[in-house]
Order: structure tokens, then C-alpha cells, then sequence
């Protein structure tokens, strides 16, 4: 079974790029049974999360701890959690699974998302912050984690 391993965020907002350089790290040795996709727009989940397959969604997220924690979320436990993964433009993460689950009739495969603590962005910047450089190599871990069950 293929499991669609999705990484989010914009690389010019700083630490919201987090998901795309765990992306990145994942491509120099990626899990078996793995489909890797960058994406810079939640709306975009709409389409990839309509799958037969195990979704991964790595993104940022706010009030998920100190930045560069590391949290593991299932899609429903998504709408009961304090944590935000950041939308820098259109809808959230939340709001495009939801989107998707009415649009696929109510079900959804099972989707995680691994979070990384950020501070919200304030403004343009192409590097991470050294907390959130450091999570990546958990990030990583966990992705791999649940794309073996």
C-alpha cells in the first residue's frame, strides 16, 4: 500500500517551510511504498487527500508547543486541538480536510498530520529558525514511524 506523504508551507515565510525541508530530507533516503508531494496552499490538500491511500500531512503549526516541537495529530483530533498549522493565504488545513471528506462522501482515508511548533510568521525570510532546523530530523522520524503501520 502507497502512502502519500505530504509536506506544506512557503519557504519565503521562514519557519512555515518546515514541512517542505522535511520533504526534502525525506528524498535523500526515502521510506518504501511512498509518494512524496510539496504543496504551498492548503487547498491544494482538497485533491491529494481524496485517495485510497494513508495520508501524512508535515506542516507548521502554531501554539503546538515551543517551537520546534514535534506533535503527531490524527485528521479529527485536528478540530478538538489548540494546535493551528499556519495558512499564509486561503483556507487552513482543517478547513481543506473537511472540504475533502464532504466531497468524497464523508470518508476520508486515515490521515496524520506531524506538526512542527513555530512561532507565527511575521515576515519574509528564506531560512529556518534553529529550533525548527533541529526538529527536522525528528519530523523525519515520525513520518517514517507512520508510514511503517
Amino acid at each position: 500500500m502507497t502512502v502519500r506523504v505530504i509536506g506544506l508551507g512557503q519557504r519565503v515565510a521562514g519557519d512555515d517551510g518546515v514541512g517542505l525541508a522535511v520533504l526534502d530530507e525525506l528524498e535523500r533516503a526515502p521510506p518504501p511504498q511512498v509518494e512524496l508531494c510539496r504543496v504551498s496552499d492548503a487547498a491544494e490538500l482538497v485533491e491529494l487527500v481524496q485517495t485510497g491511500t494513508r495520508v501524512v500531512i508535515v506542516d507548521a503549526a502554531v501554539g503546538a508547543g515551543a517551537p520546534g516541537t514535534v506533535r503527531t495529530l490524527d485528521a479529527a483530533a485536528l478540530a478538538d486541538s489548540e494546535v493551528a498549522p499556519v495558512s499564509t493565504h486561503g483556507i487552513s488545513v482543517g478547513q481543506a480536510l473537511e472540504l475533502a471528506k464532504v466531497l468524497a462522501g464523508g470518508r476520508l482515508p486515515p490521515t496524520s498530520i506531524v506538526a512542527i511548533a513555530i512561532h507565527p510568521p511575521e515576515a519574509y525570510a528564506t531560512q529556518l529558525s534553529p529550533a525548527v532546523r533541529a526538529a527536522i530530523s525528528v519530523a523525519v522520524r515520525v513520518v517514517h514511524d507512520l508510514t511503517r503501520s
